[in-house]
């Protein structure tokens, strides 16, 4: 049995909603509801993804705390921008945290 809890980006609905999504050059959208791409719309998620949402609240702590953009220190922890964002909002689970351009902010986010 599997230790699930409400996913935190869609407070446990499955579906996050209303919705606008920008396409660059072609029309825009708006649509009342979208299912939520973090927990694959069941509204829950288990512990390794949990672990992964609390880990990343540490990294970005201390980087607000550093008064550092998140590109200033994805260039300082010699990875791109929307990586750092993505240990930072836990997508990818604990996985992603053992990529090798993960091991400092996994540091930072643990001392």
């Amino acid at each position: 049995m599997t230790d699930l809890t409400p996913c935190p980006r869609c407070e446990g609905k499955g579906w996050s909603g209303p919705v606008h999504i920008n396409r660059g050059d072609q029309p825009h959208e708006w649509r009342e509801r979208m299912d939520c791409d973090f927990c694959g719309a069941t509204g829950k998620i288990d512990a390794d993804k949990r672990e992964a949402v609390e880990f990343g609240k540490r990294l970005r702590a201390k980087r607000v705390a550093r008064e550092e953009s998140l590109m200033e220190a994805a260039k300082r922890l010699g990875m791109k921008p929307s990586e750092l964002s993505g240990l930072e909002t836990g997508r990818g689970g604990m996985a992603a945290w053992h990529h090798p351009w993960a091991t400092r902010a996994y540091n930072e986010a643990t001392t």
